[in-house]
């Protein structure tokens, strides 16, 4: 499990080979991801929820201790006001300190020209992903990957059983089945949810 980056092609086909469905092409798995990662993102609010490029932000401070970002920030790799760079200890996003930055609180006030405060950061919720957040998006592509296999398998079947002489065999179809990609996609929601009071849909 790589935190740094969303669920690939293949870890979608173990979750599916562990449901009885063979693999599907990398290319359909990772549209997969990619649905779930919008609607993790729809959801919470974070959008990207995984940190992005570093973005450079031109604020102007007007005497003031505690500055809103126009944008959420996994993380902040420098704060420098008129050139010169404030340390962290300066600053910081809370009592608590830990990202995602909503705001930058400073030691004092700070002042300057238009533009003058230039903040360095990673857009998004996390740098690394929460593993909870990890597997929700992976089960939730597998969750679309199953809907569709299962889909297909309903339709296959036109008889459920055969009688031979005295004996008739049932076959159990598709649809007297308990879809599991029912339970992957609803504890993927409740993940994506839980994440959603501390978005900006919040």
């Amino acid at each position: 499990m790589n935190l740094s980056q969303w669920p690939s092609a293949a870890d979608v086909n173990e979750t599916l080979a562990a449901h009885g469905v063979s693999g599907v092409t990398q290319a359909r798995a990772e549209t997969a991801v990619e649905v779930a990662v919008s609607t993790l993102e729809t959801i919470s609010g974070y959008a990207p929820f995984l940190a992005g490029a570093a973005k450079t932000l031109y604020l102007t401070p007007q005497g003031i201790a505690s500055l809103e970002l126009p944008i959420v920030l996994a993380s902040i790799e420098s704060v420098t006001l008129a050139g010169v760079a404030i340390p962290p200890e300066e600053w910081f996003d809370g009592p608590d300190l830990s990202p995602p930055f909503r705001r930058l609180t400073f030691a004092k006030r700070v002042s300057g020209s238009r533009r003058s405060l230039v903040v360095v950061g990673r857009p998004g919720y996390a740098v690394i992903l929460p593993a909870d957040v990890w597997e929700a998006v992976r089960n939730y592509a597998a969750a679309i990957l199953l809907d569709e296999s299962f889909s297909a398998q309903s339709h296959s079947l036109e008889k459920d059983q055969i009688r031979q002489e005295n004996v008739t065999y049932r076959f159990v179809r598709p649809k007297d089945r308990v879809n599991p990609a029912l339970q992957l996609r609803a504890e993927a929601l409740r993940v994506f949810e839980a994440h959603a009071a501390k978005g900006m849909a919040g």
